[in-house]
C-alpha cells in the first residue's frame, strides 16, 4: 500500500464509516471524547469536506470523513480527520502526519486558505475497535529512535486522539449520545440489549426527523454488527419489527435447544459404560450449562439474564438443584 493511500475498508465495514458522515453523530463524538473542546466549538456549523486529496506527484489518498467546524465565531476552522482501525497499526502516527500535510497542501492549492494565512489546526482522531489493546505510538516523538540532543528541536511533533471503543469508559456518557450508543452496540452481542439501545436511538432520531440516519444505523447493523456478533439479519433492531422481541426469544430458545441436543449426544456417548439414561441426563445438563456460559462469553445475554434462564430451566425440570447451583457458580 502506498504511503499516501488509505487502506480500503472491507465492504461490510463501509456502513460504519457512513455513520460518521452525519453531523449529529460527529457532534456527539466530540461531546463524548473532548467535552471541554466541544464546549468551545459551534457544533451546529459542522460541515463535511471533500476528503480526496492528490499530492503534487499524483499519489492519491482517499478519506471521506473530514469535517470543518467554526470556533469562537471567527473564520478559523478546526478540521476533524477521522480514521477507522480494527487492527493495531505501528505506523498510524506516520500516516496521520502525512494526511494532515496533504490536507494543508490541498487547502492552499484550492484557495480555501490564503497563501499568507495561518494554517488551520487539525484534530486527528483514530476510532479503534480491535480486540487487542493499542500499543503502537500515538505521537511522533515516541516513534523516533534515540538521537543527539541537538537534533531534537528539528523533529516533527504530532499526536492523534485514540478512541478505543472496547476499553474506553462509557459510565458517565449521556444515554442520548449517539456515539456512545454506537460504542455500546459494538461491545455487546446481546440481541435484547441491541433492541433496547436501538429503540432509544430510533425514538430520538424519529422525533428530530432524522430518518436518513436511522437508515444508516439499519445498514451498519445488518452488514457489520450482525457478522461481528454472529446474529441473524432478521434480528436487526433498527427494522422496527413489532415481533422482534418474540423473534429474539425464539432464536435464543432455538440456539439453546441445539446446544442441549449436542450435549445430550455427547452425554450418551460418554455414559454408555454407566448407563444410557444417566449419560443422557448428565449430557443434557452439561450441554445447557455450557450453552449459557458461552452465550454470556459471546455477549449474547448478560450474567443476570443467564441467571434468570438457569432459574427457569430449574423450574421446568431441565436442571436439578445441584446442576442449577453449579451453573450459577460457573457464571461467577
Amino acid at each position: 500500500m502506498g504511503l499516501y493511500r488509505l487502506a480500503r475498508m472491507r465492504d461490510h465495514d463501509h456502513p460504519y464509516k457512513e455513520l460518521f458522515t452525519h453531523p449529529e453523530l460527529v457532534a456527539d463524538l466530540l461531546l463524548l471524547a473532548q467535552a471541554d473542546l466541544a464546549a468551545e466549538l459551534d457544533l451546529t456549523s459542522l460541515d463535511r469536506r471533500n476528503g480526496s486529496y492528490v499530492s503534487d506527484d499524483w499519489r492519491e489518498r482517499e478519506n471521506d470523513v473530514i469535517w470543518r467546524v467554526r470556533w469562537g465565531g471567527r473564520d478559523l476552522y478546526i478540521y476533524l480527520l477521522i480514521e477507522f482501525q480494527s487492527t493495531v497499526d505501528a505506523d498510524m502516527v506516520v500516516r496521520m502526519m502525512t494526511y494532515i500535510g496533504l490536507l494543508w497542501q490541498d487547502l492552499r492549492r484550492s484557495g480555501a486558505i490564503a497563501p499568507d494565512a495561518p494554517l488551520p489546526p487539525v484534530l486527528p482522531i483514530v476510532l479503534y475497535n480491535g480486540e487487542d489493546p493499542w500499543r503502537a505510538p500515538r505521537d511522533v516523538q515516541t516513534a523516533l529512535a534515540p538521537m543527539p540532543a541537538l537534533l531534537a528541536p528539528y523533529q516533527p511533533q504530532l499526536a492523534f486522539l485514540l478512541l478505543d471503543e472496547v476499553r474506553m469508559s462509557l459510565r458517565d456518557a449521556d444515554e442520548r449520545n449517539l456515539a456512545a450508543a454506537v460504542f455500546r452496540l459494538e461491545r455487546t452481542g446481546s440481541p435484547s440489549e441491541h433492541q433496547r439501545i436501538a429503540a432509544l436511538i430510533i425514538a430520538w432520531l424519529r422525533g428530530a426527523g432524522k430518518d436518513r440516519l436511522i437508515a444508516s444505523f439499519l445498514r451498519w447493523w445488518g452488514r457489520t454488527l450482525s457478522h461481528r456478533h454472529r446474529l441473524p439479519a432478521a434480528l436487526n433492531p433498527f427494522s422496527e419489527d413489532p415481533m422482534l422481541s418474540v423473534r429474539i426469544e425464539q432464536w435464543l430458545d432455538d440456539v439453546e435447544a441445539r446446544s442441549a441436543a449436542k450435549g445430550m449426544a455427547r452425554g450418551l456417548a460418554e455414559g454408555k459404560a454407566e448407563g444410557k439414561a444417566e449419560g443422557k441426563a448428565e449430557g443434557k445438563a452439561e450441554g445447557v450449562i455450557a450453552l449459557v456460559r458461552s452465550m454470556v462469553a459471546d455477549g449474547l445475554i448478560t450474567v443476570d439474564q443467564a441467571r434468570e434462564r438457569i432459574a427457569r430451566l430449574h423450574t421446568q425440570g431441565e436442571l436439578d438443584a445441584g446442576q442449577a447451583d453449579m451453573a450459577r457458580r460457573l457464571l461467577g
